[in-house]
């Protein structure tokens, strides 16, 4: 989450011919944006630098990342930031920003912003990330990181080259292929020396990748890393009418609701607010009638189905709970009074199987409730539960008597006496 200065949310034969090399931060198109957003993302490609930390206008947003490592979308109020990296460190601000840089970010698109190059002459780069995933074919672009290494082919094992001549830093554009394994081999253009081996290479249906050539060639740590860049996400509209809360948005009531409508006979077992690409969403894990696990994914407005896809279930989820999922969500919101859960999931805890429920608030606090999954009793209740909230989540202390049991819990665990 960059800082929000702005009005706030958190809220079928490969080609040549078809691959063809893209503009450097060219803008992005988006068949679902979400107004006045973007959504970036920061790559470490920098092969001797040290971890670092991600700075956005004086606010930390990723720290200790390390080199190979690629954060998750971050969403940000479209406009100009001053993107500054660090070394990591516990203060920063006592060394100088290795890449400190003005970037725009435009509403609706999507964004890699990666450090490049050796630490001596470390510098950003910016490339959009068109994708624009398809239900039954996969699609694929290569990306040219290695500031030393030359301009390279790519090709299937011992062919001709798909594509020629890629020089640093640019990328190919999104190719849409049929989904299968590939052998593919990276080479210093214009020889059939093999620099990187690709072998072999799953594409799924469905996926949008990205192949980003990044490392030393001199210094040996050249690598080729694939990224999963999007999904394809259905959409089908709600039978049922969800219950939804003032702004009109589904509640987690409403999305147990439709999660049980969507599989029938079924028991959720963890849900929370997140992202099917730029959409904001409620994700469902239901361990179904037959004891599979399938996460579903709903619009957070208007309650549609826009993705399920098969899940391994979690040991405590395994066997239904006694407890509902919907009679925790009243129980935790009661004890909270008020707010919203946002997040729900079984846990292990003092010896027992409880349901964890995150209830925000109409402010920027929370509380985070246990609620006994076998007797639907409170483990510590929200008036003993102390709570320091900033933009990147709550850290919880709680401090309860349950039975016999003195408890006191933080963010590294809990500690019980008897």
């Amino acid at each position: 989450m960059f800082p929000t200065r702005r009005p706030a949310l958190f809220a079928g034969v490969i080609a040549a011919s078809l691959l063809s090399v893209s503009a450097i931060g060219a803008t992005a198109q988006s068949s679902d944006p979400m107004a006045d957003i973007a959504m970036v993302r920061v790559l470490h490609a920098s092969p001797d630098a040290p971890n670092v930390d991600v700075y956005a206008d004086g606010e930390e947003v990723l720290s200790d990342v390390a080199f190979g490592q690629i954060s998750d979308y971050l969403e940000a109020p479209a406009g100009e930031y001053q993107i500054q990296v660090f070394a990591a460190s516990p203060d920063p601000a006592t060394d100088g920003a290795v890449i400190d840089a003005m970037l725009t970010f435009a509403a609706g698109t999507m964004t890699t912003v990666a450090a490049t190059n050796n630490l001596a002459t470390i510098e950003a780069q910016v490339i959009a990330d068109a994708w624009e995933p398809v239900a039954d074919q996969a699609q694929i672009r290569v990306v040219h990181f290695s500031a030393d290494a030359p301009a390279v082919d790519i090709a299937p094992d011992g062919a001709e080259p798909i594509v020629a001549d890629l020089a640093y830093p640019t990328a190919t554009d999104y190719l849409t292929v049929p989904a299968g394994d590939y052998d593919l081999e990276v080479r210093p253009a214009g020889t059939m020396d093999v620099a990187v081996q690709l072998d072999p290479f799953t594409l799924n249906a469905g996926h949008s990748y990205s192949v980003f050539a990044i490392g030393s060639l001199a210094g040996g740590t050249l690598i080729a890393l694939p990224v999963v860049d999007a999904v394809y996400v259905r959409t089908v509209t709600p039978d049922t009418s969800p219950d939804v809360d003032a702004a009109g948005d589904v509640t987690a009531q409403g999305a147990v609701d439709l999660a049980l409508a969507a599989s029938p006979g079924g028991a959720v077992v963890n849900l929370e607010v997140g992202r099917e690409g730029l959409r904001k969403v409620w994700q469902v894990l239901v361990r179904t009638a037959e004891g599979n696990g399938t996460e579903l994914s709903f619009d957070y407005g208007s309650g549609e189905l826009v993705n399920q896809e098969s899940e391994t279930l979690p040991l405590l989820a395994r066997t239904a709970p006694i407890v509902t999922a919907a009679e925790a969500i009243d129980n935790a919101e009661a004890a909270a009074g008020g707010g919203n859960v946002v997040e729900l999931q079984l846990e292990r805890e003092l010896d027992r199987t409880i349901w964890e429920a995150d209830v925000a608030g109409t402010s920027r606090r929370g509380v985070e409730v246990w609620v006994d999954a076998e007797t639907g009793g409170l483990l510590g209740p929200a008036s003993s539960t102390a709570v320091s909230c900033n933009r990147f989540g709550c850290k919880t202390d709680i401090d309860a008597q349950i039975g016999n049991t003195s408890v006191n819990c933080n963010r590294f665990g809990c500690n019980a006496r008897r």
